[in-house]
């Protein structure tokens, strides 16, 4: 009887454990993994090279069933407002963030859009 209560805790015990696991879910635009596309590799190794690049981060965004990437980055000069851009699975660029714009269409874009996982950070 006693090993029985034991082995039902140990059961529930595992059962919160797995339950409680974030989804991380990574896979877009029909890959298992997003940073092996040809486009963010080179854009991955493009802000790794750019001394001036002193943060970057690379957010996979969902937005009417498509996927999109937000790569943000903050440059070391003072003067420098962190920028983005939103990219759609082919590399295409369809929002620019930050700096003096008409249309501020990257916040339009992330309040209707569902942060899915941070994919890379500098």
């Amino acid at each position: 009887m006693k090993n029985h209560f034991y082995l039902i805790l140990v059961t529930i015990f595992l059962i919160n454990i797995v339950s409680c696991q974030p989804n991380k879910d990574e896979s877009a635009c029909n890959v298992e993994d997003p940073l092996q596309l040809c486009w963010i590799k080179e854009l991955i190794q493009d802000l790794r090279n750019d001394s001036s690049v002193i943060e970057a981060e690379i957010l996979l965004y969902r937005f009417e069933s498509n996927d999109y990437f937000l790569v943000k980055q903050k440059k070391d000069s003072i003067y420098d407002i962190p920028t983005g851009h939103i990219y759609d699975c082919k590399g295409t660029i369809k929002y620019a963030c930050g700096g003096n714009q008409q249309n501020d269409s990257c916040s339009i874009f992330l309040s209707k859009s569902l942060k899915i996982t941070s994919l890379w950070i500098k």
